[in-house]
C-alpha cells in the first residue's frame, strides 16, 4: 500500500476517534475545554445562613453552608452537545426555594465564565450578560430535580 494512502488512513482513524465521545475529554484535556464557573452569594440579610444544595443529572454536589454576603461556587464543563442544567436548592430560617443557576438550552452557547446569583429573600438576580443590569426572578415552583 502506499505510504501517502496509510498516512492518510491513520489520520482519517485518529480525526473520527476524537470526534466521537472522546473529543470533550481531549479538548479539556488540552486547555481547550469551555468551563463555566457559577457563584451564588448570600444576599439576604446579616446574620442569615444561606444552605445551598446543587445537582445536575450527572453531579450531586452536596449541601454547603453561605455566611451573608459570601458566596458558594462550583465550576463544571458543560455537554458538547448542549443540555447541561443544574439546579440549586436553597434553604435559610427555615425556608426552602429552587432554582436553575445553569440551564445550557437557556443560554445556549455563549455565556458569561462566571455566572453571579444573588439569592435574595423575593428570589434570585442575576447579572444581564451585555447591558449589566441586576434581573430578578421568583421562586421557581418546581422540585430541584435537575
Amino acid at each position: 500500500m502506499n505510504p501517502w494512502k496509510i498516512s492518510w488512513v491513520w489520520l482519517l482513524s485518529l480525526t473520527l476517534f476524537f470526534v466521537g465521545n472522546e473529543a470533550c475529554d481531549f479538548w479539556d484535556t488540552i486547555g481547550m475545554g469551555v468551563k463555566a464557573k457559577v457563584k451564588i452569594y448570600n444576599d439576604l440579610q446579616y446574620g442569615a445562613y444561606l444552605r445551598v444544595h446543587c445537582k445536575s443529572k450527572d453531579d450531586d454536589l452536596g449541601w454547603d453552608a453561605c455566611p451573608y454576603r459570601l458566596s458558594y461556587s462550583f465550576e463544571f464543563h458543560p455537554e458538547f452537545w448542549g443540555g447541561t442544567v443544574f439546579s440549586c436548592e436553597v434553604k435559610w430560617n427555615g425556608e426552602s426555594h429552587c432554582f436553575q443557576p445553569f440551564n445550557q438550552d437557556r443560554y445556549g452557547a455563549i455565556f458569561d465564565p462566571i455566572i453571579k446569583w444573588y439569592v435574595r429573600p423575593s428570589g434570585p438576580c442575576t447579572i444581564e450578560k451585555y447591558n449589566h443590569r441586576l434581573l430578578c426572578y421568583t421562586w421557581d415552583s418546581y422540585s430541584c430535580n435537575a
